[in-house]
């Protein structure tokens, strides 16, 4: 079969058009994972940064305290006052902690039929 000179080189013209189109969407395809990806990190940044800022925000408020004691009570007194309030948050998450240790082990056993 013998095609035309005009014929052989639309039949080229189309094959590269279709490579090309295949290459663009495959970068199309590439683009949007990309794009994915990056809102995903995003959304994990923005969720660090609202953590971030509350701990600026809670230490500010420790440095605030902490200066005021200064005022007030001098260094010694200020540190032991500090020492006391960190004391007191750190008694306040192990009561959490262990309020959630004995929900999850109250559960476990009525899921189990365990009760002891």
């Amino acid at each position: 079969m013998f095609l035309s000179q005009d014929a052989r080189e639309a039949l080229e013209a189309k094959d590269r058009y279709m490579e090309e189109m295949s290459d663009t969407a495959d970068a199309i395809e590439m683009a949007t994972l990309d794009k994915e990806m990056a809102e995903e990190r995003s959304e994990s940044l923005q969720v660090e940064v609202e953590s971030l800022k509350e701990k600026v925000e809670e230490l500010t408020m420790d440095l605030e305290i902490i200066k005021h004691e200064v005022e007030e009570k001098g260094s010694d007194g200020a540190a032991s006052s500090y020492h006391v309030k960190q004391l007191e948050e750190q008694n306040s998450r192990l009561k959490d902690a262990l309020v959630r240790c004995v929900y999850f082990k109250l559960n476990k056993k009525t899921r189990y039929g365990f009760i002891s």
